[in-house]
């Protein structure tokens, strides 16, 4: 580029006044000329742009129906004498937990329902599978029992577990440890859960009094 201009200017020095422009001007014209040629090309970049999304099928409204009062499942007044032996089941009720406005196809993530509550605990055996809120029951060593996807409900020692859900179940398309497992109708067929009172899998201490329990169903895709 410094050269250009360099010959440009000597060229145009020795020549009359008439001629000097034209002459100038041819020699401008072809510096300039000169200037476009040897213009380096601009060299290309480039970026990538990662985008990802995670498309979830729209979740299912969870009802529930068969309750007696609004989502209150009352088992009404039992007797402590039906309760004195080990795995002593009382007052069987059922109610039916529906899963409403699911999303179309699922792909691969997997419908769970999650149950949470209070359990009676260590105390009685089998005291987990029991469900029992301290602090607003005066019975103790007895609890409630559910059965997922049934209407009846049983203990027995030899298989204390078969499908009776305790705070912390996970149930999906697969059978959980329990025995639990989500039907293949889930999304078009109310499911039945059966639930009773039992001292578990021991009847020493049993205390009468009121028995309350909170049991929550949560439905997600996971």
């Amino acid at each position: 580029m410094q050269n250009t201009k360099r010959r440009a200017v000597r060229t145009s020095a020795p020549f009359s006044p008439a001629p000097l422009s034209r002459v100038s001007l041819h020699a401008l014209g072809t510096s300039m000329l000169s200037l476009l040629l040897v213009l380096p090309a601009v060299a290309a970049t480039k970026v990538d742009v990662p985008v990802s999304a995670l498309i979830t099928p729209a979740p299912c409204t969870v009802s529930l129906t068969g309750m007696t009062s609004g989502s209150t499942l009352d088992l009404g007044s039992l007797s402590s004498d039906s309760l004195s032996s080990a795995g002593a089941v009382l007052g069987t009720k059922s109610f039916n937990v529906s899963l409403t406005q699911c999303g179309g196809d699922i792909g691969s993530t997997v419908p769970t329902i999650t149950v949470t509550g209070n359990s009676v605990g260590a105390g009685v055996t089998g005291g987990d599978f029991l469900f029992r809120d301290a602090g607003s029951s005066t019975a103790q060593n007895v609890g409630f029992i559910f059965r997922f996807n049934d209407t009846t409900v049983a203990w027995a020692d030899s298989d204390p577990k078969k499908k009776n859900l305790k705070p912390g179940s996970v149930i999906n398309l697969t059978p959980n440890t329990e025995g639990a497992v989500l039907p293949g109708t889930w999304k078009t067929t109310p499911i039945p859960v059966a639930v009773a009172v039992s001292t578990g899998g021991g009847a020493s201490g049993l205390v009468a009094g009121d028995l309350q329990a909170g049991v929550t169903f949560t439905f997600d895709y996971q």
